[in-house]
This record gives C-alpha cells, sequence and structure tokens, in this order.
C-alpha cells in the first residue's frame, strides 16, 4: 500500500490551496507590504485548518503535517532567509500542534476572536524565528524581533478576510468544521 492511499482526500485539497496560497504570498502580497512587512498567508491557513478541523484519532499528527509543509513552502519560497532549510517548518508544524490542541477550547467565528488568536499564534511563531536567526547570524534583536511583531499585527489584522475566504471554501476542501464550544 502506498503511503499516499492514507491520506484522506481533503487534505490533498488542502495542501493544493497551501501551494495557490504560497504563490500569492510571493507574487501579489509584496504589492501589499508596509515597511517590508507582510501577513504570512501561510500560517494563517494552517491555523485557520488545525482550529476548524473535529479532533480525532491522529489529528494531532496531522495538524503538525499541514504546518509542516506550510512552513516548509515558506522555506522553499523565501530563498533569502539565513535559517536552515525546515526551520519555519519545524516551528510551523508545531504551532499547527498547539493551536489544534487549544481549537476545542477557541471561540473562532467572530472576527475579533479570530484577531486575538491568529496574533498570539503568529507572534509566537515569528518570534521563535526571530530568535533563531538572531542566534544563527549575531543580528540586532530589535530589527528582527520588531519584524516578527509586526508580521504578527498584520496577520491578525487579515486574519478576518482569509478567515471569511477559507470558511466558503470548507466544504470543497472537505474540512469537517467543528461547532465552537460544541462540547459544552
Amino acid at each position: 500500500m502506498y503511503p499516499c492511499a492514507t491520506v484522506p482526500m481533503h487534505w490533498l485539497r488542502v495542501v493544493g490551496i497551501l501551494v495557490v496560497v504560497a504563490l500569492l504570498q510571493v507574487t501579489f502580497l509584496p504589492v501589499l507590504e508596509v515597511r517590508g512587512v507582510h501577513p504570512d498567508l501561510l500560517l494563517l491557513v494552517a491555523v485557520y485548518v488545525v482550529v476548524r478541523e473535529p479532533l480525532r484519532k491522529g489529528w494531532i499528527a496531522h495538524a503538525f503535517w499541514l504546518g509542516w509543509v506550510a512552513g516548509l513552502m515558506e522555506d522553499v519560497y523565501s530563498a533569502g532567509s539565513h535559517l536552515p532549510l525546515g526551520s519555519t517548518a519545524l516551528v510551523f508544524g508545531l504551532m499547527a500542534v498547539v493551536m489544534a490542541r487549544l481549537g476545542a477550547e477557541l471561540y473562532f467565528d467572530s472576527a475579533i476572536s479570530q484577531v486575538l488568536v491568529v496574533g498570539p499564534a503568529c507572534l509566537a511563531a515569528h518570534g521563535v524565528l526571530g530568535l533563531a536567526l538572531m542566534m544563527a547570524t549575531g543580528g540586532p534583536a530589535g530589527p528582527i524581533l520588531a519584524r516578527a511583531l509586526w508580521t504578527a499585527v498584520y496577520s491578525a489584522l487579515a486574519a478576518p478576510l482569509v478567515c471569511l475566504v477559507l470558511r466558503r471554501l470548507e466544504r470543497p476542501l472537505g474540512v469537517r468544521s467543528r461547532r465552537s464550544f460544541g462540547d459544552a
């Protein structure tokens, strides 16, 4: 049996969306840059899917791999990074696991909650990457951490729009959305 045969079909669709989002992030988002910072659409999509998808057997592993694929795409498309290939993939994979665990407890249906969930997730992920970059290059902490902060803020502000688009794509993607506080 081939490994791909065990992957649910909707995961292939989600990875297809990640490829499209990676291309948008590289081609279209530089137009929207403010002082060299743009929202991190790949992390936004990964967080959205892992928060909305219901928990079931093996979900945490799927969440890790989804975040890992999103991070790997970001690694590949950010050729000028001074971090080793796979650094962003590891950080995004671990962030996806954390968000999948928290997903059952999070209210993610309003724009305010999306901003409040995505902001800290992006800040944590880009903060860790910023610290790794400082250790790898010996660069100054101020500009590197400021970039991580502004990327998180910009991503959080873009989250309601991205979530609105993704909500419309849930059915075609095959994401079986859990209801917020469904267990309460």
